[in-house]
């Protein structure tokens, strides 16, 4: 038909069997494809199959089938499009054909044979009782290879219909229809993933037949409500959306339950009834961008689109102004027909055609920018949006938000065109009210970024704008800008300072600010240097936290190991320094996350395989750190924990012993960068103090070999098979740091047993012992030095586990040194464990250690001991770095915990692990006046076979006052408990 109406062409097409065409689409230059039902066959029937058909036999009962004709009428191709079921049983389906003369075909089959997908994402017909398919042709092959692309779209259960279909010149095709499959349809990143309800639900599904199995459903959703859908048509938009046509019998307004309707121009009915909707999804199937209901009955059939974004919609109705009332029936605008059958009752018939067009209004779009970028932290970072009315129609109440991301702080906003800028937190609201066709607003926001956001740190934010009126293109309504923080090179300088990337950020200081703390002069940790010297001397200079080691050895017979652990709920920042006896230092960096703990296997790090060396830990938070050293394949060892002080000048040890077999050694580290002057005296049982000076070299350690003073030095003569304490005081005020190692030599094994500990800073008139046994298997040894002119009144209370105390006086003569062995000082002491409160009770100051030796009943049983300083303050809050259970040497740790208090009280102890398991937590009684055990195999048994450090806090309204030690045993040589170690837990409140 021309332009004019005038006839120019028609035709029958068929055999002589029924044929039906039941869709229509038009190719380049002007030629005409359709598609239908036939089951005329070519044999008997005279179907007009041409030569060039993909399929020339019918197979089944009935087939599909795809004819073109050219501009001037001829047919030139005809095929059949089936199996060995039957094709477009019901007259339903769509054609489409893209700029290529590539044939789209979406219909139902039944056929499972002889019609087989190709590339498709479906290759096996369903249990549906109707399922449909989908076919792409290439008409410029030969036969069957024309098939291109090909797919079932079925399911396990119900039915599946199929009524339209839309392609573009790339390849992607829109299929349309109806189905009641619960089970088994192609769902994929679909806006409604569930079944919805009713009989049936409207389905879209999008396919990329470039693409292959899978990959080729680019989405598949249903469309409905709560009753029945029916996608009858589809068209594809100026933004390469879909525009789905059909009926919905879903009432609303929009719930759950009911159809999804955005920016509707009218309503569904507020009651269940068949009802026109026309329904936009966005290109990516991730949302619906317009949804409206048509209130009149029955539905739409067939949809439209023009290149400025009109849709039109066709269908019918038997709706008039009266039944039901205007206010429910057809909206009318502007129409060439205003009344249901032309205004005469009763002449309307079943029902009248109903067409519709719905214009484009408005389409805002929001364009946005973010600079500088990249931006450094604690700088302005500025926001500019566009928005602008690309419709046809005035935008009412223009709504722009942006929520800023918590990476930065909001300064200010202006915008233009009359919009007022609401803040709300970092949440930014700009309203308006009008913007017209072709108008627009500039938004400028300008934010700060937080000081603290790190290196390449990506900062996104999108705004959005929405308006009252509808709009028909949801996807440009939001837009996104981001920039990021400088990706830092190690030896770089984001902030222009002296300080490099590497060091700033590895310390903790802000590398893109040298503002306060952070700037080459400052001294944030207050140690006298600045971060500049720090950087210069590879220190930290965030070292808030400083542990001294004075002992420490790596040769063919000693191995030496740091526990570091993390009691906070911040990482920690952990410069470790090794500094040898010849000078040299050996650094180590690491991070320790929170409520965590770290090994350092001193020989495996490089310069220290064979080294004597003392250790000084720097942290930003309060770390522990724990040292244990082994010997001889296992059968020795002992620990210590690490030293806080920093400006200690003197030291004092109550044990020592150079009897025959055994060897003292006192260890001092000297951490500062000028020589410290040690005078050592020693104070024996009887006679005057022996006194000697030494020189210790700065940044080092020094060693004292006591039994070898005594022979070489003819005025420590005596010396020589000595009991003896000592006092080490650095005399010309450079702070050091000391330690005593000791050692008992067995036949024909050096060293056979030995302990170690750290001197005490300062004499104490009481002092504390949570670690206590006694018994045929340890013996348990109370060292008291009194370092005073002055004799010592001296009060030893033994505390029992049930809260049973047994008091023991003694007199500790000035100078000298004094020697409870705990076995033997009462029966009830025999065979015990206990924990010692040790007072002075007419003031004079004194030094107090224990030792424990085993196994017994006699020195010359002897293998392996302990020793540790007692603790002169009490707390509630400690930790342990070292701990392990199990493991080839069948460890055994056991935390010994002494309530000094008049009353019972609780402890909660917390396991810190070591390869990333969440902390663990456990509670234990603790009785008045007693001494607890806590051990890790037993309370804890998630710890066997692994490393681990504790936090031990006493709570309650009132938190008993607690001092806490850990001891360790271990096999070796098939010997059970070969090697122990013991030592005080570091105290944090």
């Amino acid at each position: 038909m021309s332009s004019t109406g005038a006839l120019l062409y028609a035709t029958y097409l068929g055999g002589l069997d029924t044929d039906v065409g039941s869709g229509i689409a038009l190719g380049s230059g002007g030629s005409a494809y359709i598609f239908g039902y036939t089951s005329s066959d070519a044999v008997t029937e005279q179907s007009p199959v041409t030569a060039n058909a993909y399929d020339q036999v019918m197979t089944g009962g009935s087939d599909a089938f795809v004819a073109r004709y050219t501009a001037a009428g001829a047919l030139d191709y005809f095929t059949f499009l089936g199996g060995n079921g039957g094709e477009a049983s019901f007259y339903n389906g769509g054609i489409d054909v893209d700029a290529a003369g590539n044939v789209y075909v979406a219909t139902d089959s039944s056929s499972g044979a002889g019609f087989l997908p190709v590339n498709g994402f479906d290759a096996t017909l369903g249990s549906s009782s109707s399922s449909g398919f989908f076919v792409k042709l290439d008409t410029t092959r030969v036969g069957a290879a024309q098939a291109v692309y090909s797919t079932y779209i079925t399911g396990t259960n119900g039915q599946n219909f199929v009524y339209g279909v839309a392609a573009t010149d790339t390849g992607l095709a829109y299929i349309v229809g109806e189905t009641s499959t619960t089970a088994g349809f192609p769902i994929k990143n679909a806006v409604q993933p569930a079944y919805q309800g009713g009989n049936r639900d409207a389905y879209l599904i999008k396919v990329d037949t470039t693409l292959t199995g899978a990959d080729s459903l680019v989405f598949s959703t249903y469309l409905g409500g709560d009753q029945s859908e029916a996608a009858y048509d589809v068209a594809i938009d100026n933004a390469g959306r879909a525009v789905v046509a059909g009926y919905t019998n879903s009432a609303s307004p929009q719930v759950v339950t009911k159809f999804p309707l955005v920016q509707p121009v009218a309503n569904c009915p507020t009651f269940v009834r068949l009802t026109p909707f026309v329904t936009v999804i966005a290109a990516a199937g991730t949302a619906v961008d317009f949804s409206t209901c048509y209130a009149s009955s029955q539905g739409f059939h067939g949809v439209a689109t023009t290149a400025t974004g009109d849709i039109w919609a066709v269908g019918s109705t038997n709706d008039d102004s009266t039944n039901p009332p205007t206010a429910t029936g057809v909206p009318m605008v502007n129409p060439e027909q205003a009344t249901y059958g032309r205004g005469f009752p009763g002449t309307g018939g079943g029902m009248d055609a109903l067409m519709v067009r719905i214009s484009p209004s408005t389409d805002m779009a929001i364009a946005k920018t973010a600079g500088p970028n990249p931006v450094l932290p604690d700088s302005i970072l500025t926001y500019t949006l566009t928005v602008t009315n690309t419709g046809t129609e005035a935008a009412a109440s223009v709504v722009v938000t942006d929520a800023l991301p918590a990476t930065v702080a909001f300064v200010s906003c202006v915008a233009t065109n009359g919009g007022n800028c609401g803040v709300a937190g970092n949440t930014i609201t700009v309203t308006y009210g009008t913007i017209a066709v072709g108008a627009g607003s500039a938004i400028t926001i300008v934010a700060r970024v937080n000081a603290n956001a790190g290196a390449a740190t990506t900062i996104s934010n999108t705004a959005t704008v929405a308006s009252a009126t509808r709009d028909s293109n949801l996807a440009n309504n939001s837009a996104t800008a981001q920039v990021s923080t400088p990706t830092l090179t190690p030896t770089g300088d984001a902030d222009d300072d002296g300080l490099t990337n590497d060091f700033e950020t590895r310390y903790g200081l802000n590398p893109f600010s040298n503002g306060p703390g952070n700037g080459p002069n400052d001294d944030p940790d207050g140690d006298g240097r600045t971060n500049l010297q720090e950087q210069q001397d590879g220190t930290h200079p965030r070292g808030f936290v400083i542990t001294y080691l004075a002992e420490g050895a790596t040769t063919a017979s000693f191995e030496t190991r740091l526990a570091i652990a993390n009691p906070t709920l911040l990482p920690a920042l952990v410069a470790t320094r090794f500094q040898r006896s010849d000078g040299t230092t050996i650094r180590d960096y690491r991070v320790v996350p929170p409520m965590r703990r770290t090994t350092i296997d001193v020989k495996a790090v490089a310069g220290l395989e064979a080294a004597e060396f003392s250790t000084l830990i720097e942290a930003d938070v309060q770390v522990v750190a724990d040292r244990t050293m082994t010997w001889g394949n296992g059968y020795g060892s002992h620990a210590e924990r690490g030293i806080l002080t920093r400006t200690a000048t003197k030291w004092y040890f109550a044990e020592g012993a150079t009897l025959p077999n055994f060897n003292l050694f006192y260890l001092i580290q000297n951490p500062n960068t000028q020589a410290a002057q040690v005078r050592v005296t020693y104070l024996l049982p009887s006679g005057a103090p022996l006194v000697k000076d030494y020189t210790v070299g700065p940044q080092s350690r020094f060693n004292i070999w006591v039994n070898n003073e005594g022979r070489t030095d003819p005025t420590l003569g005596r010396l020589v098979n000595a009991e003896l304490s000592a006092v080490l005081e650095s005399i010309n005020g450079v702070p050091i740091i000391a330690e005593r190692a000791m050692y008992l030599d067995q036949p024909g094994r050096a060293l056979g047993a030995g302990h170690e500990s750290a001197g005490v800073t300062a004499p104490s008139t009481q002092w504390f012992l949570a670690e206590g046994a006694t018994g045929d298997y340890f013996d348990e040894f109370i060292l008291i030095a009194n370092p005073q002119a002055s004799p010592a009144a001296v009060q030893a209370e033994f505390l029992f586990a049930n809260g049973q105390v047994i008091t023991k006086t003694y007199t500790v003569g000035g100078n000298s040194r004094f020697n409870i062995w705990v076995d033997i000082e009462d029966p009830r002491l025999a065979d015990a464990a206990v924990s010692t409160r040790i007072t002075s009770t007419n003031g004079v100051p004194i030094i107090v250690e224990r030792a424990m030796w085993w196994p017994g009943p006699k020195s010359d049983t002897w293998q392996e001991a302990h020793n540790s300083p007692g603790e002169i303050t009490t707390g509630t809050r400690w930790a342990i770095a070292e701990g392990e259970v199990g493991g080839p040497r069948n460890i055994e740790t056991y935390v010994l915990i002494a309530n000094t208090s008049a009353f019972a009280g609780t402890a909660r102890v917390t396991v810190l692990w070591e390869d990333g398991t969440a902390p663990l937590t456990r509670t234990f009684p603790l009785a008045a006046n007693s001494r607890s055990n806590v051990a890790p195999a037993a309370d804890f048994p998630e710890t066997v076979g692994k490393r681990f450090g504790m936090l031990i806090e006493s709570i309650g309204t009132t938190p008993a006052q607690i001092v806490v030690e850990r001891a360790m045993y271990s096999d070796a040589d098939g010997v059970r408990w070969a090697a122990g170690t013991n030592a005080l837990a570091t105290k944090l409140q």
